[in-house]
């Protein structure tokens, strides 16, 4: 019983000996985790939301305090939550200010929908009718007869 423990401990070694040999093939090495690219910061971070902005008539400028700016009908793109304001302004119009509420996610880790990790908009689009200007009235001189 003894010879067969000496001839497994000595053909183990062997083994081993061998695989330490440069004659034998290597296998490629696994690259380090740092090069993966496992999305995992991304998977946490709110996606961006846009907010689509109209005018009555169409062509204004749309400002969000946020320095996003465009001209309607389009969208202003927000990538983290908080109160901002938007500006609708136009030549011979009105300008207005408007609130908006940009709402973090309920909750980042659910992935049952993609909703839970979008950011949310509190009013969720906006349509301005501006007003014209109106023209500044004329006093009327009165002229000593």
């Amino acid at each position: 019983m003894n010879a067969n423990r000496i001839f497994v401990v000595l053909a183990c070694g062997l083994g081993l000996s061998a695989c330490s040999s440069s004659s034998m093939p290597t296998l490629p090495s696994l690259p380090s985790m740092s090069n993966f690219d496992l999305g995992l910061g991304s998977l946490f971070e709110p996606r961006p939301v846009t907010l689509k902005v109209e005018s009555d008539p169409p062509g204004a400028d749309a400002r969000s305090s946020t320095a996003a700016s465009c001209r309607t009908p389009c969208g202003l793109t927000f990538k983290t939550a908080g109160d901002v304001t938007v500006e609708v302004s136009l030549n011979g119009y009105e300008s207005q200010v408007l609130p908006v509420k940009v709402l973090a996610p309920d909750d980042p880790r659910l992935m049952s929908d993609g909703d839970a990790r979008g950011l949310r908009l509190d009013p969720g689009s906006l349509f301005v009718a501006l007003k014209p200007v109106q023209p500044p009235e004329r006093k009327r001189s009165r002229r000593g007869r």
